[in-house]
């Protein structure tokens, strides 16, 4: 979505670009008129017995989808380099990835990347000793010898081949070797990317064409005197049955609607019928139900806070120990513009309560001028004027 919102803003200015991407986003991309290239999708080995494993730290991450292993590197390397002397670019734009930079150096192509806290080794305090860490990431925990190590060494076997650095961790490569770090939050949720050189904050990165989609007809009749809450957990998180057994039990015999998001879920094979207060889809447009909506349940992806608070929309989050959520949540929690959960409390009794806590106006209002300050930032328009001073 990001790498969206930054084709949108380039193309508002009549320029050319191109997305490089596995075959499981290509059709997606090529929808919104950007044409794609080729690179290998990874493997993705975060399920099992039938639920996705949490992820507490980033190298975590890097292990469950083998993004370390020797020979993804080297043929996604191969198919961004192809793409790259094939398309010509001025700039390079890398959302999330450890190969971008390598293969900008090797073209001696300027790079811009998205800029997090969490995405550096050192960022994550989850530690599997804590108790509570320890009960979520249980499965993780249980299968996590049968996943790849974690290695430098093949990387630095290809960064030498081709002339460039070596690392000594591998998340450097997510951004800090990038010529232009776009961060898109702001100072108070992630001070810890203030004195990083060449980075800018640029408040959020969300895309207008993504999120904007004709509003359906039943979103029109929902009753807007009764609070809606927008419900979307993801993957790793808060599984989609658990989400279909306790909800409604939630909110049975309240004044509280909810509309509930299943996005690409595997689990999800058919939706369920929805109910008198309880609406479930596979996809909503976004924006069009955040401003409708008075709270938003959910794993807390940053992309879907941020939108909340652009529209003035506080957050219950149910992070359930990943790596980056924790630490939106944390965040978000502190500053009381959203309320944090343990995956033991989504129970329908703290549900119901926690929903009714954060109707109160004051996280609303809170929400509201944090929302108005991510705004002030620029976002996409701000990542592309900056990117545009890097070539010129």
């Amino acid at each position: 979505v990001r790498c969206l919102a930054i084709a949108e803003a380039l193309n508002q200015n009549i320029d050319r670009c191109a997305a490089v991407c596995g075959d499981s986003r290509r059709k997606w991309f090529e929808s919104f008129g950007i044409p794609t290239y080729r690179s290998p999708d990874p493997t993705y080995r975060g399920v099992r017995e039938g639920k996705d494993l949490t992820i507490p730290t980033i190298i975590d991450f890097i292990r469950v989808f083998g993004l370390a292993e020797e020979k993804f590197l080297r043929e996604t390397i191969r198919c961004e380099i192809n793409a790259i002397n094939d398309f010509k670019p001025d700039v390079i734009f890398s959302n999330f990835s450890l190969t971008a930079s390598i293969s900008a150096k090797i073209c001696k192509v300027p790079i811009v990347s998205v800029a997090r806290y969490p995405y550096l080794e050192d960022a994550s305090n989850n530690t599997l000793e804590d108790d509570t860490i320890a009960k979520e990431c249980a499965l993780f925990i249980k299968y996590r010898e049968s996943l790849s190590k974690v290695s430098t060494e093949g990387i630095n076997r290809i960064l030498k081949e081709n002339g460039l650095y070596s690392i000594e961790k591998i998340t450097d490569l997510y951004f800090m070797q990038s010529d232009l770090k776009i961060a898109p939050t702001i100072p108070e949720f992630e001070p810890q990317l203030k004195n990083i050189s060449n980075l800018y904050y640029v408040g959020y990165l969300l895309s207008e064409s993504f999120e904007s989609s004709a509003s359906p007809d039943w979103l029109s009749h929902m009753d807007s005197s009764k609070p809606i809450v927008f419900v979307y957990f993801g993957r790793g998180s808060v599984m989609p049955q658990e989400v279909i057994d306790i909800l409604p039990k939630a909110i049975n015999r309240t004044d509280i609607q909810a509309i509930v998001s299943f996005g690409y879920h595997p689990a999800v094979k058919s939706l369920p019928p929805s109910t008198s207060n309880v609406r479930y889809e596979y996809f909503v447009p976004g924006m069009k139900v955040l401003e409708k909506s008075k709270a938003i349940l959910c794993h807390g992806g940053q992309n879907l806070l941020i939108n909340g608070l652009l529209h003035g929309v506080p957050s219950i989050i149910v992070p359930c120990s990943d790596f980056e959520r924790t630490f939106n949540a944390n965040i978000f929690d502190t500053l009381k513009i959203g309320i944090k959960l343990k995956k033991s409390e989504f129970t329908p009794e703290i549900i119901r309560e926690t929903i009714y806590q954060i109707l109160n106006p004051e996280f609303r209002k809170r929400a509201m001028e944090y929302g108005k300050r991510v705004r002030t930032y620029g976002g996409p328009k701000r990542a592309v004027e900056l990117m545009r001073k890097l070539v010129t």
